[in-house]
C-alpha cells in the first residue's frame, strides 16, 4: 500500500508508514491533519482519512464541513464522545465536559452560552469517527517520544508496588485556577472555560477538604520525582477534568497503582479507556465513593494490577494494529 503522508501527529511514524515522496503520483491512501487539508488533496479523487488532531473529544466546524465529502473516508481522533448522536446537540461552552459541569451549577448556568460546534452531522456520517489512541498514553509507555521528563516518568512506573502499604488515602496535586496565560492559542471560549473549570477544581477541593482519612493534597510544584514517589504512596487519585476530560494525571495515577476517581468521563471513547471510579461532577457524593473504596481496599487489588498492564503492554504492533483496521474498515473494505 502507498500512503501520502501529510501529518505529523499520533506517532504515525513509528508505524513505519512511508511519508511524503514525489515520486508517488498515485497513492492508495492519504492521511492529512485537519490544518493541512488542500482542496487539491480534497478533489484527488482518492480515499481520505482526516485526522483531528486536537485533544477535545468535541468536533469543530471546520472538521463539519469536510466529513460530508465522498473521499472523506474517516475521522479519527485521540478522543471521542460515545455516544455520537451527541456530536449534533447543544452544549454549554460549546464543550461537553465544561457542560456537565455547568449544568450542575445554577450560577454558571445563567452565565454560561449554549449552542453547536458547528453544522449538524449527517446520522450516517456518525459512525466514521473513529478513535486512533490516546496520544497521553502513547508517549508514556515509549520513554523516547517525550522527551528526557517522559523518560524517567517511565523508568519510574517500573517501580510500582501493588502489595506495600501506602501512607496517603487520597493524594491531589494541580492547578486550582486555569488563566488564559497558561496556553498561547487562547480565545474568548478559554476565557469561559477558565471560570468554569476553576470552579470546577474548587468544589472538588472544598469535597477533599471534608475527607478525615489520610491525604495529600496541594497546588505545590515539586520535582517530577516527589511527585510520582508521592503518588506512588497514595491509594486514591482524585483527578477533576482539566482542559480535557482525561488528563495525564488519570494514566500516571493507574501506573502508579492507585485508584482513579473523578466525575464520570464514560461519555468520552479514547484508546485506551482509562479505568476510574465515577463521582459526582460536583464532588458532592466524594466522601461516600472514598469510603467506599477504603472500606474494601484488599478486593481492588486485582483490578489495580489488572489496569496497570492494560496500559503498559502497549507497543507498536497495538497501534498498528488500529490503524490497519481503521484502513480495512474505510477504504479497502471491498477488496480486503
Amino acid at each position: 500500500m502507498s500512503l501520502l503522508r501529510v501529518s505529523d501527529s499520533f506517532g504515525v511514524n513509528d508505524i513505519k508508514l512511508t511519508g511524503w515522496n514525489k515520486a508517488w503520483a498515485e497513492p492508495d491512501l492519504i492521511w492529512v491533519t485537519q490544518d493541512k487539508l488542500t482542496e487539491e488533496l480534497i478533489e484527488s479523487n482518492k480515499p481520505i482519512i482526516l485526522e483531528d488532531y486536537r485533544t477535545s473529544p468535541d468536533i469543530y466546524n471546520d472538521i463539519r464541513q469536510e466529513l460530508s465529502h465522498v473521499n472523506i473516508r474517516a475521522v479519527v481522533k485521540m478522543m471521542a464522545l460515545s455516544d455520537r448522536s451527541e456530536y449534533n446537540s447543544k452544549h454549554y461552552n460549546y464543550s461537553t465536559h465544561q457542560h456537565r459541569i455547568i449544568q450542575a451549577d445554577e450560577q454558571l448556568q445563567s452565565e454560561a452560552k449554549l449552542g453547536c460546534c458547528g453544522e449538524p452531522i449527517k446520522t450516517d456520517l456518525l459512525p466514521n469517527i473513529r478513535v486512533m489512541w490516546n496520544w497521553i498514553a502513547w508517549a508514556l509507555f515509549k520513554p523516547s517520544r517525550g522527551g528526557p521528563e517522559i523518560a524517567f516518568s517511565a523508568y519510574q512506573f517500573e517501580k510500582t508496588a501493588f502489595d506495600n502499604p501506602r501512607k496517603h488515602d487520597v493524594h491531589f496535586m494541580g492547578n486550582l485556577h486555569f488563566d488564559l496565560g497558561s496556553i498561547p492559542h487562547a480565545g474568548s471560549n478559554y476565557s469561559d472555560a477558565c471560570t468554569v473549570l476553576t470552579k470546577h477544581r474548587q468544589h472538588a477541593i472544598e469535597a477533599m477538604d471534608k475527607l478525615t482519612c489520610k491525604k495529600l493534597v496541594t497546588n505545590k510544584r515539586i520535582c517530577r520525582l516527589e511527585y510520582l514517589q508521592s503518588m506512588q504512596e497514595a491509594k486514591i487519585v482524585v483527578s477533576p477534568w482539566g482542559w480535557e476530560p482525561v488528563t495525564y494525571r488519570d494514566i500516571e495515577a493507574v501506573l502508579c497503582g492507585c485508584i482513579v476517581v473523578k466525575p464520570d468521563t464514560s461519555f468520552v471513547e479514547t484508546w485506551p479507556n482509562i479505568p476510574h471510579i465515577p463521582c459526582r461532577v460536583d464532588f458532592s457524593d466524594l466522601s461516600e465513593v472514598i469510603d467506599q473504596i477504603l472500606s474494601n481496599w484488599d478486593s481492588y487489588h486485582d483490578y489495580r494490577v489488572k489496569a496497570y498492564k492494560m496500559i503498559r503492554k502497549i507497543d507498536d504492533r497495538t497501534l498498528a494494529g488500529r490503524f490497519a483496521n481503521i484502513v480495512k474498515d474505510y477504504v479497502f473494505k471491498d477488496v480486503i
